[in-house]
């Protein structure tokens, strides 16, 4: 597979504005996120509304905002596993994807290790999910799927010895970012692993145009093996902040098989303040859905709150006041957010 790593290479395909070439000057040296683009994406990256997602601008460095709004670290069971929730938990297996989203919430950790999770780790984690009453697990990253079958296949055999019914949330962009990873081989281990006990697909897509031919050939070998996908979207400046555009990406998903899940507000994380959709435009976006769409298309509006507050749907009447810079305050369980 084609990656494209430099500003040289990337030019070959489109022209950068001043910002984007910006970025690549500043960037050696500096603590952030990577520049790695893959093949399928550059075979829509044209598109705005995929260019804005992975091609990076100087606003980047920007960073007014902390780079663990969820407060991840704090919630670490062991050295890879977030407990923030009673009886589920997330399993960050891999730092690595096969291409870097410009908004990734995990930007701290995404593409700055290339250690591969250790045998160690992995029985670390399956002994503290089977001693603390866990009985779902998200297996993220990171891409999951940035890792060799034989590790994946490790992972997910140390967790369901550890607790047979578990549930597994495996999260993936490779749909998108490489769906020739979706062979044969992988796709009868996932089946193996959904029979005993359910094993979902999260999948991202953000945009109808994300959806290319080897993208609609990957979902499709998916669907065959009765893997159930769940997609989970972020409402992104630039890139589907429109009711057109969100509306699109929920019948296509539906077209081919994909529940749409999840719509979330992007998280506060340091570098990504230019992709940020207010609370209020929001919901205004998600009124324009609800006309459209039928409940097998509405996605969940969302948010995950800061200081470790958890996942929440976004309604009218969670909301306290809208403040003048448009950011909203929540009430969820007598505690007051900031979003």
């Amino acid at each position: 597979m084609l990656f494209v790593k430099t500003i040289e290479d990337i030019e070959k395909y489109i022209y950068l504005s001043n910002d984007e070439k910006e970025w690549f000057k500043k960037y050696s040296g500096r603590n952030n996120l990577q520049f790695l683009v893959s093949e399928n994406v550059l075979s829509c990256i044209k598109r705005d509304e995929i260019r804005n997602q992975f091609i990076p601008r100087v606003q980047e460095f920007n960073q007014t905002d902390s780079l663990d709004p969820q407060e991840e670290e704090k919630h670490k069971a062991t050295g890879r596993l977030i407990h923030r929730y009673k009886h589920h938990a997330a399993f960050i297996v891999t730092e690595g994807c096969f291409s870097y989203c410009r908004y990734c919430f995990r930007r701290r950790l995404t593409s700055k290790c290339e250690e591969i999770i250790t045998p160690e780790e992995i029985e670390e984690a399956a002994h503290y999910i089977k001693e603390n009453s866990i009985d779902e697990i998200l297996i993220t990253g990171g891409d999951p799927l940035f890792l060799s079958n034989d590790r994946l296949f490790m992972i997910f055999s140390k967790i369901r010895e550890a607790v047979p019914n578990i549930i597994i949330r495996l999260c993936t962009r490779s749909l998108l970012s490489n769906p020739d990873r979706f062979d044969d081989e992988l796709l009868k281990m996932l089946k193996n692993f959904n029979t005993s006990a359910p094993l979902f697909l999260l999948v991202q897509f953000n945009s109808a145009y994300e959806f290319t031919k080897n993208t609609i050939s990957a979902i499709e070998r998916v669907r065959k093996s009765s893997i159930v996908m769940f997609n989970q979207s972020v409402l992104l400046k630039g890139v589907n902040d429109n009711s057109k555009t969100l509306i699109e990406l929920s019948n296509t998903l539906l077209y081919h098989s994909i529940k749409p899940y999840y719509l979330f507000i992007s998280d506060k994380v340091g570098g990504t303040e230019h992709f940020r959709v207010s609370v209020k435009d929001a919901l205004l976006l998600y009124d324009e859905m609800r006309e459209s769409l039928s409940g097998l298309k509405l996605p969940v509006l969302a948010c995950d709150l800061p200081q470790g507050g958890g996942k929440v749907p976004i309604c009218k009447n969670h909301i306290r006041r809208i403040l003048p810079d448009d950011s909203a305050e929540l009430i969820v369980n007598g505690n007051v957010y900031h979003i």
